[in-house]
């Protein structure tokens, strides 16, 4: 699943081959990414593949935020003891580093990780600094700070790229993941096309989340809420170790699942009504005009919804076969069910998509 989202998801590669882009330009990053990320260590793997692909100098460096100043600690990291005694307290230690040629800093990517809220805008002043401060087409090191999305700090900093995941990737991205996780699983094409939108519907931007739920299909088609809310949610944790939360209520849920039915079995109805239409034209055509209890008239037999044409097989105006009327009944059932606002059970949605029934 991470290998689909990550390589196979138009969006979400463009994001890493933007990431590795600036890298090999040379551009220092600040990536705001929720905590939710899907399969981010393997997200940090990709970039480091494809960077010893571009060059087999390119080193990453992973590191976490130190507790002491940020200054200190990169002087200390990546400086020699006898360059460190050069250091005087009139320049900047952004200052210092940037302008220092003979230092492993200069060929490292440094990637810094868990910065804590309070060292946020220390790390965007010293990274900004540090690239200011470079000199022109000298060897000088990248630097990737990893943040949660901030809305108080001004990320936006000389000398860093701003990259907001959320701003690169769409809801319409996780239909697309979906719909490809969904490819090779053994049920017909209108049961796949309904699980992929059900799914995203119901897990929005939580790809890890719609990774779950396909791989247990199953039991999400059958009770896509139970299995989401009790079963996902109580045994089941993401690949960072983290709890999944619950991010819809029971009845947001219910509205998803309904809007998911009518987006998709809805066309479906439809398509078996004009079939049927086309079947038997001339039996509709030869009573037609007709006007509804509601005073609806139609005059065509295209136009005659599905309710109406049930009522004419029933009075026998219509002489379709049993199974044609039984069909006519079931999709008619399930229209005036999703009209008012009632969902499908599965049963009933796997019959109606079942590759038999139209």
């Amino acid at each position: 699943m991470k290998n689909i989202w990550w390589k196979q998801v138009t969006t979400a590669n463009a994001y890493i081959k933007k990431v590795v882009e600036n890298i090999s330009n040379k551009k220092s990053m600040a990536l705001e990414m929720p905590e939710c990320v899907p399969w981010k260590e393997y997200f940090d793997e990709c970039i480091e593949s494809a960077m010893k692909s571009r060059s087999s100098e390119s080193t990453i460096d992973f590191i976490c935020s130190p507790g002491e100043k940020i200054g200190d600690y990169i002087l200390n990291k990546y400086c020699s003891e006898e360059k460190r005694a050069t250091y005087r307290p009139d320049k900047t230690f952004a200052c210092f580093l940037a302008q220092s040629d003979d230092i492993v800093l200069n060929n490292r990517i440094v990637w810094v990780k868990n910065i804590p809220d309070n060292m946020i805008d220390e790390w965007l002043e010293f990274v900004s600094d540090y690239s200011k401060n470079v000199k022109k087409d000298r060897p000088h090191a990248v630097f990737i700070l990893e943040i949660p999305p901030c809305r108080n700090i001004n990320t936006k900093k000389k000398g860093i790229i701003n990259i907001v995941y959320t701003n690169e990737l769409s809801i319409f991205d996780t239909y697309v993941f979906c719909t490809l996780a969904v490819s090779d699983i053994k049920i017909n094409r209108e049961l796949k096309r309904y699980l992929a939108e059900l799914v995203s519907s119901i897990c929005g931007y939580d790809i890890e989340l719609c990774s779950i739920c396909i791989e247990r299909y199953n039991e999400f088609l059958s009770n896509p809420i139970d299995t989401v809310m009790n079963n996902i949610i109580n045994t089941v944790c993401r690949s960072n170790g983290d709890k999944f939360e619950v991010v819809h209520s029971e009845d947001e849920m219910h509205q998803l699942i309904w809007s998911s039915q009518l987006k998709i079995i809805f066309p479906v109805i439809e398509e078996y009504r004009r079939k049927f239409v086309i079947k038997y034209k001339n039996q509709i055509n030869s009573h037609l005009p007709i006007t509804t209890t509601y005073n609806e008239c139609f005059t065509e037999p295209e136009d005659v919804e599905i309710g109406t044409l049930m009522y004419m097989a029933a009075d026998d105006k219509i002489h379709c076969s049993e199974e044609d009327r039984h069909k006519l009944f079931d999709f008619k059932e399930a229209r005036n069910l999703l009209a008012h606002l009632k969902i499908l059970p599965f049963d009933k949605v796997e019959h109606l998509l079942s590759d038999s029934i139209y």
